[in-house]
């Protein structure tokens, strides 16, 4: 029992601190950009690996 709540314990940990990390790379401005419509869908910068293969996506 003892080992299943410090699993869980350790699982919520890695997903708060995954979407910490992925928060801080979200673009939220870009320079030049006027447009009278925000962009509407999320941007992020940087590499994702893929399950696949393991292999970096920017």
């Amino acid at each position: 029992m003892l080992r299943t709540v410090a699993t869980m314990a350790v699982a919520v940990a890695l997903g708060l601190a995954d979407a910490t990390a992925v928060s801080s790379h979200k673009i939220t401005t870009l320079p030049g950009y006027n447009d009278a419509k925000p962009i509407n869908f999320d941007q992020y910068a940087g590499h994702i690996p893929l399950p696949s293969n393991g292999q970096n996506m920017f």
